[in-house]
Formats: structure tokens, sequence, C-alpha cells
């Protein structure tokens, strides 16, 4: 239960931009019993750690968060790994994490062609905060040429979500123009996550 909480602190402190918590409260997550609390930590904390320019860090960290987790999660972790690997010119690195992907969540995810990626600014199991949060992104989507942000239902959430990507690389060039104008912190996520 503490790590969870961990977990979900470590999420809410790096929207909030204090990456510094955000990764003391995630390792917090790292030390879950439960494998999934434990990969998630670790794929978080490869965000912040990627938001801070730590981008060795962040692939460690989404290669082993991904080790953790199952099925299109582990997959798209994995992708997330070997752009970061790519970006690096670990080439070696990116292909083992990409042949781990396919096998994980067939060639579509690793390629992102099937769904793709899009941008995250939150899930809110209230629709009247998520809509919220719609009205305080828009400004800076069309700002950055992205569109109007979405409102997603999902699993009993209202996520707000912005565009669709082919891959990483596209959705990695968006956020960098979105992110600089909106205080809300965004994120890349799989569609369908």
């Amino acid at each position: 239960m503490k790590a969870e909480a961990a977990y979900i602190g470590g999420i809410a402190a790096y929207r909030q931009g204090s990456y510094s918590t955000a990764l003391e409260l995630l390792r917090e997550a790292e030390r879950s019993d439960d494998p999934e609390i434990r990969g998630r930590g670790l794929v978080q904390a490869g965000t912040v750690q990627t938001a801070l320019g730590r981008t060795r860090e962040a692939a460690a960290s989404f290669e082993r968060g991904g080790a953790l987790l199952e099925g299109s999660v582990a997959g798209a972790a994995l992708v997330r790994a070997a752009d970061a690997y790519k970006s690096l010119g670990l080439e070696a690195d990116a292909s083992r994490c990409l042949a781990r992907a396919r096998r994980l969540g067939g060639e579509e995810l690793a390629s992102g062609r099937v769904a793709g990626f899009t941008i995250q600014f939150g899930a809110f199991s209230s629709r009247e905060n998520a809509e919220k949060c719609v009205r305080r992104v828009f400004p800076a989507s069309r700002a950055a040429g992205l569109g109007m942000p979405e409102l997603v239902e999902q699993s009993g959430l209202y996520k707000v979500q912005v565009g669709t990507y082919p891959d990483l690389a596209v959705a990695g060039r968006a956020i960098d123009r979105i992110k600089r104008s909106t205080e809300v912190l965004p994120t890349i996520v799989a569609i369908g996550d």
C-alpha cells in the first residue's frame, strides 16, 4: 500500500514540476513487493528522467520497468527504452529492446503503427476536473499547432489527450512544442493505455 501511494505521489510531483521529489517517491515505489507497481514506478521514473535530460538513466528505467510489466504496457515501456537508447547512439541496446517489445506486443506496438501515441495531460476520476484541465491546456495546444485536447473515457477515468502520433519520435517533437507553453506537464502514452 505504501509503495502504491508513493507511485501515485511520484506522478503528482512530476505533474507539479517537482522532479527530485517525484524521483524520491518513485524510488520508494520501486521497492514494492508487487512487480507491477515496481515496473510502473520505473517507467514513470524514466519519464521524469527524460524531462530532466537524463536520457541514459531514462532508457535503463524504461527497460527495467518493461521487464517487470506484461503485455502492451511492457511493450510500450520497451519502445520508449529503445527510442532513448537510439537517441544516444546505442543501436544494439535499442535493437534488443525493440525485439523484446515485438515479442510482448507484436510488431504493431514496436512500430507504433496500429494505435500510435498521444500526449496526455492527466487522468481524472471526475469529468469536471478533466474539463478544467482541457480548458487550461487548450491555449497551449492551439499555440503549438496541435489542436483541441480531447476527453477520452477509459477504465472509469477521463483522460485529457492531444493528438495522435505514429511513433515516439514524432510525439516527442510535439511534446517539446507544447510543454514550453503550459503549466500542466504532459507525458507521452501509447494509445489505449
